[in-house]
């Protein structure tokens, strides 16, 4: 086999938290071959989305709040992913 069924797992389940998606469960079944075809089942039981529903700015004078919470360019609420975490935490 090409794809170790447990490395093919973690990759997507990786892909799938970075998206939001923290509780997702990924399954690699047997490979099923019939005849030149050659099916791998993977089930993706992806859950619900994570959502960022308050930032709390630490370290920030009251008299920058506004202007920290404009630069960071997020609307609340907002899918919890990579990209979300990186925009808030610059």
């Amino acid at each position: 086999m090409l794809v170790k069924p447990a490395s093919l797992a973690r990759a997507v389940q990786a892909a799938y938290g970075e998206a939001g998606y923290l509780a997702s469960r990924v399954t690699v079944g047997a490979v099923q071959v019939d005849g030149q075809t050659a099916v791998l089942p993977v089930t993706i039981v992806e859950w619900l989305q994570a959502r960022v529903t308050s930032v709390t700015w630490e370290g920030v004078a009251p008299s920058r709040r506004a202007e920290i919470e404009a630069a960071a360019e997020l609307e609340l609420p907002a899918a919890y992913t990579a990209a979300t975490l990186t925009a808030v935490r610059r």
